[in-house]
Order: structure tokens, then sequence, then C-alpha cells
């Protein structure tokens, strides 16, 4: 599932969001805000037809800002270095004007758009937890590999940093696709 939307579509999108949001798109790493000001630009009903597949979008966000999250909080030595060098994302961390939705950490992307209330003429984006939990896997067993070079992060690493995150109050959730990646 992942190989089939990410990067080509993932990319088409994030193209999508750039022009309706008036975005300039960076090459690589955050790009702009995802937050209650942008949330309209993706799930709002003028925009959300034009975008190759919402689930497979909002799962990608998901696992860049978790896999930012993470970096910047437990290993802040690779983040500069993940952030340069991955897919460009909107990142739920950088709004400081506080408009909320999708605001704070990483599992806000997704309860925002299984439930958009607060976005004029949105409809839930049905997410799932197959489909998020196979692209959990992916960016955690191999697009993160990617994008850090072998010699400073290896899975032993990554097994610290998804057992700090199942203790990390903002991303906790993530125990449960540790969980089923294990089944």
């Amino acid at each position: 599932m992942p190989s089939s939307y990410f990067p080509k579509y993932y990319r088409e999108d994030a193209a999508v969001f750039a022009k309706s949001s008036k975005t300039e798109i960076s090459l690589n790493g955050s790009f702009g805000m995802l937050c209650g000001r942008t949330a309209h630009y993706i799930l709002g009903s003028t925009y959300r037809n034009k975008y190759h597949s919402l689930s497979d979008f909002m799962c990608c966000l998901y696992c860049m800002n978790l896999i930012g999250q993470a970096l910047h909080s437990n290993m802040p030595e690779y983040y500069w270095r993940w952030a340069s060098t991955s897919e460009p994302y909107l990142d739920c961390r950088s709004c400081t004007s506080y408009h909320g939705y999708f605001k704070g950490p990483p599992i806000a992307i997704l309860q925002t758009a299984k439930n958009p209330v607060h976005v004029s003429g949105a409809e839930p984006v049905k997410i799932p937890f197959e489909k998020i939990t196979k692209y959990f896997q992916y960016f955690f067993n191999e697009y993160i590999f990617e994008k850090i070079p072998s010699e400073l992060i290896d899975n032993a690493k990554v097994a610290i940093l998804l057992e700090k995150l199942t203790h990390d109050g903002d991303c906790s959730e993530v125990s449960q696709f540790i969980g089923a990646q294990h089944k």
C-alpha cells in the first residue's frame, strides 16, 4: 500500500496543498504549518477531491510528523539530518498561532481527519487501522533508513526511539502499531 502511493502520489498531493494554500514547497523537510488555519486546504469540500488519496496523504503526514517529533525530542542529533533529506511535509509543530485541530501531537492529524467537525464542508476521512499500521511499518522500518545514513542510525537506535515514543504522552499511541507489526 505505501509503495503504490509514496512518494509519487504523495508529492502530487503535497503540490495540491501548496497550490491551494499558496505555500511554496521546500525541497526537503517541513514546508508549512498543519493547523486549523490550513485544514480546509486538505479537508474542505472545495479541495478534497483534488487529492489522489486523502487517507494515504494523512497517513504520510502523520508518520513524517511522528518521525520528526521522535527525533526532535529524543535524538536531536539526527533530527536535522532527517529533516534535510525527507520528503517535504506539513508540520503540526510549526503553527505558533494556536489555530488548533491538526496543531499539537502527530495523532491530532489522524483525529482531525477522522472527525473534521471544525472544517466547513468536510467529511470524515476513512483511515483503517491496517492502513496506518502499514504506513507506520514502512516509515519506521524502511524510510527512516533511507534518509539517515546507516553509520548514524541502525535497528537498535530505531528500537530505542520507538520505546521512547511509547512513553511520550504526545505519541504513546505508537504502542498499538508496534504491537501490530509483531503479530
